[in-house]
């Protein structure tokens, strides 16, 4: 009968033994996914930093071309040329930037 009394207590002991170990690699796990998950967020906060900044020097820019545009436009139509605004290649290509400058303004705010 003792033989039968150790070998229960050592199985219990090994069971007990196994389960430890296994706790310990969950916890072991837990702080790495914690960590994990931590860079996560960090590299997710920076890419949203880093897409703030770009929408706010797209908006700088897009402020200045459309500047640039109605100087121009004020231009033409001070100077009281002949020369009509659809003539003015200069102006048709502002257009064609301003208008370009918005699509892509607005696919980024995708």
């Amino acid at each position: 009968m003792d033989k039968k009394e150790y070998s229960f207590h050592d199985d219990v002991k090994e069971t007990i033994k196994d389960h430890e170990e296994r706790i310990r690699d969950l916890e072991i796990f837990k702080h790495e996914f914690k960590f994990q998950l931590s860079n996560i967020e960090k590299n997710q906060s920076d890419l949203k930093a880093t897409v703030l900044e770009m929408g706010s020097e797209q908006s700088k820019n897009f402020k200045l071309i459309l500047e640039k545009f109605f100087n121009i436009t004020d231009e033409a139509v001070n100077a009281k040329k002949k020369i009509t605004l659809i003539d003015r290649k200069e102006v048709w290509g502002l257009i064609a930037l301003v208008v370009g400058m918005i699509l892509t303004y607005l696919l980024n705010l995708k």
